[in-house]
């Protein structure tokens, strides 16, 4: 264990508590009790004390990207309904992505931009990378078991991971993939290398996230692209079930960020152009996690065709808010002029 005397986000050493004696109600494989504290200056929330970077890997001994990635391109064995959606679908990450998946209904490039909730579906599948050129280079920060870095090679991309989890890099690696283990500190001696680097459910599980993003400034070409997931701790599904909301996720997540703290730090460290994108769908599943989660229930229930009524409430109510969507998702753009020093 290690104490965190200032906030990982902006130094600061202002805190309130916000949750104490939180624990693992997700994969139950973390012992102890956790606090969460709050940076009454920059409004994220951090766990003091927390597991060092030696101790963390006990939290994550079940953790979900210890699977075998799957990635389906063909038709083979689905109804007629869900092949003419799966070719739809391809039509439009073959226009957008430059793939060559099939089956292929090429209107489908037409199509999907007129249907928002399936075009942000298949873009978040790419974390919105341009179109590769020749050589074009994607980095993957806790890259888990590769299924991301297998779509973006699909797309033209070359791809290299970080993943501190041995498990999870086994499996990638297992697939053929440039992935390598540790830190991000594994692509230090990598100036202006990568043309996009993406972190989706990530930062929140970084001891250092400020230095972490300096890092990879340093590895990053003038103008490459950049994509960042995280919980959003000023949501509307916080605000709900407080120390039951599914975001939290003690101890994994370490550091939980709400969209001004992150738009701060991502120009401190040398980003602009950041453009936030609205993910509205996901209202329904954090919303019925968490509310098993608040009755004391299994935290992975039967998925419904329909969220709940507060679920729906949320989405509309994050459309006219986005500081109060369930995730942050963002995209930005590496800067021309360096980082800089806290």
């Amino acid at each position: 264990m290690e104490v965190v005397d200032a906030c990982p986000v902006c130094g600061s050493g202002s805190r309130s508590l916000l949750h104490d004696g939180l624990e693992d109600r997700i994969f139950f494989c973390a012992p102890g009790q956790w606090n969460l504290y709050r940076c009454t200056n920059c409004g994220s929330g951090y766990l003091d004390p927390r597991p060092t970077p030696e101790t963390i890997g006990i939290a994550y001994d079940s953790y979900f990207t210890h699977s075998a990635p799957e990635i389906a391109d063909t038709g083979g064995g689905l109804g007629t309904v869900r092949r003419l959606r799966r070719a739809f679908a391809n039509g439009y990450m073959n226009w957008r992505y430059g793939t060559a998946l099939i089956p292929v209904i090429r209107a489908g490039a037409s199509i999907a931009p007129l249907l928002p909730s399936l075009k942000r579906r298949l873009d978040l599948r790419f974390r919105y990378l341009p179109r590769a050129s020749e050589g074009s280079r994607v980095l993957d920060v806790g890259c888990g078991n590769g299924t991301f870095l297998r779509w973006a090679q699909k797309a033209g991309w070359e791809p290299y991971g970080i993943e501190p989890d041995a498990k999870a890099a086994e499996q990638a690696r297992g697939i053929g993939l440039n992935v390598q283990g540790g830190s991000v500190e594994a692509v230090r001696d990598y100036n202006h290398f990568f043309d996009a680097v993406t972190l989706s459910h990530v930062i929140e599980h970084l001891h250092d996230p400020s230095e972490t993003l300096r890092q990879l400034r340093q590895a990053m070409k003038p103008g490459a692209h950049l994509y960042i997931d995280t919980p959003n701790l000023n949501s509307l599904g916080h605000q709900r079930f407080g120390r039951h909301w599914r975001g939290l996720e003690p101890p994994r997540h370490l550091v939980l960020f709400t969209r001004p703290s992150l738009t701060e730090l991502l120009r401190r460290t040398g980003f602009d152009e950041i453009r936030y994108i609205k993910r509205t769908e996901v209202a329904g599943h954090i919303h019925s996690v968490s509310k098993h989660l608040c009755q004391g229930g299994y935290p992975y229930p039967e998925p419904k065709l329909f969220p709940d009524i507060a679920a729906r409430v949320a989405s509309m109510r994050g459309l006219l808010n986005p500081d109060h969507l369930e995730f942050v998702t963002v995209v930005a753009r590496a800067s021309c002029s360096p980082a800089k020093r806290s």
